[in-house]
């Protein structure tokens, strides 16, 4: 009978860190992936007008 609620136990333990661990995750693409989408485009806008400007500037 020990053996059995020591079982139930640690599956308790494993599927209470999953669920912090699925949480954590939510929180990561809530937060940072926004952040790196908006940086992408950022950059991407820098270099587009860099560029254009170089463009107008060798004409």
């Amino acid at each position: 009978m020990d053996v059995d609620k020591e079982l139930q136990d640690i599956k308790a333990r494993l599927s209470a860190i999953e669920s912090g661990m699925n949480q954590q995750r939510s929180i990561f693409s809530s937060y940072v992936w926004p952040f790196v989408i908006g940086f992408v485009v950022f950059l991407v806008v820098i270099l587009v007008t860099t560029g254009i400007v170089h463009f107008i500037r060798t004409q």
